[in-house]
């Protein structure tokens, strides 16, 4: 046990200047870590012998300075980078208010296929794997286990039969929404016609209502005598003509029962053709439910292609009104200080002239230092 418990020291203190290990506070735990769990290193459900764990994080340790060495040999990404992220950089350098960046904001069908996405998303997945192969090779020289990496794993699958779960809710919540609407649209038809069969129904109860009470009146008075009066008339009227037009109303009679049934064959067929009629329209009431969900959907993303540039442009305004704001200071700062400097050169100018009037003065007059000093008389012996 000591003997393990030794050499787990000997390879801490051989990776204490790594990439993995760089805290200092982290190099003084690991030891003290060691003592207390080791005996709890036979209870972890992914555990490696401690040999076998040495040479696994030898070579995880190798895996991630050979990533990180081609991460940062690879001139092109980096330089394919910075130019993503050229306008965000400038934004910070400026002093311009970063709004908050949503990750799918910036993902779309032409964005996917393009460079700069593939080069960011290598960034993402090398950082990615050097963070899962560094926890990995931590939990490997404290603890002999490779947890993280099986984690890791679970978290990858768990997600893609989330991602699965919701691909086939959206595909049955999809021909649900459908099923409704054509149930609404059907709703709506037969409602309209109710509607109007009850209207006209109405009407015509009105009408009758109206006219209820004179009628009555006047059937009150002339239908019982009219109507026996008429009808005698009639059946003896009846009894002369059908005596001698009896052939006359055979034929007729033949007649309408043929016109009977040319009349029910001409309905049938109009019932096909209104129904053939009922059926195309209801095609083409799908065909327009079809295409109008297209145009919505692409009148969205239109109006949020409009949104980002209007973002944009009022983004690009308020920082082309604070250059043009500091613009506008400094160039008053120059000149103010060129008015300083030229009240400054005027003044020296105008104190020279006049100091050379002066000295000019001084010099002609011989007065002051310029003064001629009277000669000594000689006295006479």
């Amino acid at each position: 046990m000591s003997t393990q418990v030794g050499g787990i020291r000997t390879s801490l203190e051989k990776l204490r200047d790594s990439q993995v290990f760089s805290a200092p506070d982290k190099n003084r735990s690991c030891t003290a870590h060691l003592e207390t769990s080791y005996e709890e290193m036979s209870q972890s459900e992914h555990l490696l012998k401690h040999l076998t764990a040495a040479l696994f994080a030898t070579v995880l340790e190798d895996i991630v300075l050979g990533i990180r060495l081609l991460g940062d040999s690879n001139i092109s990404a980096k330089i394919m980078t910075i130019m993503i992220d050229m306008e965000t950089l400038l934004k910070k350098k400026f002093g311009v208010n970063l709004p908050p960046a949503d990750e799918l904001d910036t993902i779309g069908d032409r964005s996917l296929n393009s460079y700069e996405f593939k080069v960011v998303k290598m960034n993402k997945d090398r950082m990615l794997l050097i963070e899962v192969l560094g926890a990995t090779y931590k939990d490997l020289i404290l603890s002999g286990n490779y947890n993280p990496i099986i984690d890791k794993n679970q978290e990858i699958i768990e997600r893609k039969k989330y991602y699965a779960k919701l691909q086939t809710d959206a595909v049955k919540y999809k021909s649900s929404i459908k099923d409704l609407r054509r149930y609404l649209r059907q709703l709506t038809i037969q409602n309209k016609s109710t509607i109007y069969e009850t209207d006209a129904k109405l009407d015509k109860l009105e009408k009758s209502i109206e006219d209820t009470s004179l009628i009555g009146e006047t059937r009150s008075r002339y239908v019982t005598n009219w109507e026996r009066a008429r009808t005698e008339q009639h059946i003896k009227t009846v009894s002369l003509d059908e005596d001698v037009f009896k052939d006359n109303i055979h034929y007729y009679r033949n007649r309408f029962e043929k016109e009977l049934i040319v009349h029910t064959e001409i309905e049938s067929l109009v019932n096909i053709t209104i129904k053939d009629t009922l059926d195309e329209i209801e095609d083409w009431m799908d065909k327009y439910d079809k295409d109008s969900e297209i145009i919505d959907l692409k009148i969205q993303v239109k109006r949020n292609e409009y949104l980002d540039r209007l973002n944009t442009r009022i983004r690009l305004e308020d920082t082309i009104s604070l250059h043009n704001k500091q613009m506008w200071d400094w160039t008053e700062f120059k000149r103010k200080r060129a008015e300083a400097q030229k009240y400054i050169s005027d003044m020296t100018r105008c104190a020279i002239m006049v100091q050379a009037w002066w000295r000019g003065i001084l010099v002609r007059k011989q007065l002051g230092p310029f003064k001629v000093s009277k000669k000594k008389k000689a006295k006479k012996k």
